[in-house]
């Protein structure tokens, strides 16, 4: 098999992945053309196109080090995500989270995963990824954002036309051409001779929960073996089930346990005119539409998820949890 054959087929068997996950979990049927790959220059690079794109960086850990960035092209780069969140959503959401980051993520990760044993496979020895990270950037912006990157001058571009509920848009992957070649070169355990050894991109340290593998449609990509990942084959009834909307908000839900969220505590509101806010001095004291005596209100992403009681904890404030909603409905709700 040709260099190429192998760097092609690597790329397929991820973007089959990723297209069965994705497909599963959003709740939308994804599809794709088949890949084409080129070598690019940075400049070229950032020349394809000036629009936005969700950004997905995955380090690879092994057999050498380096890494790939996912781009998906918006608005379906975040309604991906948006779907994972609140299965059903027909449009993206207004703002690109921390949430919608972490499940698109988690959804690639997963991907990466899923096809690391394929991906071995082709090349000859393992291949490991890490922790990816997701940001919302042009290709030349985020490249060029990328430590790991700098004084990169040629990159391995390989891109697919895809399609979801009928919209056309565009799945870039992009390597480091250095990093590409001794990813295949015979007996790769370093970079091939004269290129310097990509750097390694640093994984974050939060430990992710893995979601539960989709069966692939094709026999000849199997998934990943390690015990947590085992999936069992599906009959065609219990294929259906998996799809039924509570199976699939479960999944969606345990997806989301580990990303880190922002809890804000509301003491109270006020209403002032403008000459009252204009004649505001230090030492003035504004009241609020809350009493000292009532719970004041705990909300997760604008979302009001509880109340309590302000207490102290030390020197800094806290707040004792009095009244919560259920926690599915928390989760849900923000």
């Amino acid at each position: 098999m040709s260099e190429s054959k192998k760097i092609t087929d690597f790329i397929s068997v991820f973007l089959d992945r990723f297209r069965v996950s994705a497909s599963g979990i959003a709740g939308c049927e994804l599809t794709y053309s088949k890949p084409s790959a080129e070598r690019l220059d940075a400049a070229e690079v950032a020349a394809l196109d000036s629009g936005r794109y969700v950004a997905v960086t995955v380090p690879a850990t092994a057999p050498v080090p380096g890494l790939s960035v996912l781009f998906i092209q918006l608005p379906q780069g975040a309604l991906i995500p948006e779907r994972i969140i609140n299965p059903g959503a027909s449009v993206p959401p207004g703002e690109f989270s921390d949430i919608h980051k972490g499940a698109v993520s988690e959804l690639v990760e997963q991907a990466w995963s899923a096809s690391a044993e394929s991906a071995s496979g082709l090349l000859g020895k393992p291949f490991k990824t890490g922790t990816p990270a997701a940001a919302l950037n042009t290709i030349g912006g985020h490249l060029r954002s990328l430590p790991a990157l700098t004084g990169i001058s040629r990159y391995f571009s390989a891109s697919v036309s895809a399609s979801m509920d009928g919209a056309e848009f565009f799945i870039r992957l992009v390597f480091p051409e250095q990093f590409i070649d001794a990813l295949f070169a015979d007996g790769a355990s370093a970079p091939a001779a004269g290129r310097a050894a990509a750097k390694p991109l640093a994984a974050t340290p939060a430990a992710k929960k893995k979601i539960q593998a989709f069966e692939p449609p094709a026999a000849n990509v199997p998934a990943k073996t390690d015990a947590s990942r085992i999936v069992k084959k599906k009959t065609p009834a219990a294929a259906q089930k998996a799809k039924a909307p509570a199976n699939k908000t479960e999944r969606n839900l345990e997806l989301l346990l580990d990303i880190p969220v922002t809890v804000t505590v509301e003491l109270g509101r006020a209403r002032v005119t403008g000459g009252k806010l204009l004649d505001i001095t230090p030492g003035s004291v504004v009241g609020l539409d809350s009493s000292n005596r009532k719970p004041v209100k705990i909300f997760v992403n604008e979302k009001n998820v509880a109340m309590g009681e302000i207490v102290a904890v030390g020197e800094k404030l806290g707040v004792r949890i009095v009244q919560l909603v259920d926690p599915k409905k928390r989760l849900e709700e923000f």
